[in-house]
């Protein structure tokens, strides 16, 4: 089964300043994805304005609140993820 590795609660936050002058922040929280290879794959987990971060721990992804059909494409219909969400997983072991 894949999961979502989180180690820490920290929050990473950046603000830019866009074209039009507006400051626009992004939250990112580091997380690791775990396929069953050799070796979990680190990104940047981004998180909503307001949301909290992920207590560290093993999570699932929300695929009801994470996947969707992009039908903006010139082509076919595609099923693409969109910003992850998460899901503890029950009874996972916790993570330090």
């Amino acid at each position: 089964m894949s999961k979502v590795i989180v180690k820490s609660d920290q929050v990473h936050q950046r603000t830019v300043k866009g074209k039009n002058g507006r400051e626009y922040t992004f939250r990112t929280q580091l997380a690791a994805f775990d396929n069953g290879g050799d070796f979990p794959q680190p990104f940047p987990l981004r998180l909503d304005d307001k949301q909290p971060a992920y207590a560290p721990g093993e999570y699932s992804i929300d695929v009801d609140k994470s996947v969707y059909v992009d039908t903006s494409g010139r082509f076919e219909p595609e099923l693409k993820l969109g910003r992850p969400h998460l899901v503890a997983i029950p009874g996972a072991r916790k993570v330090a």
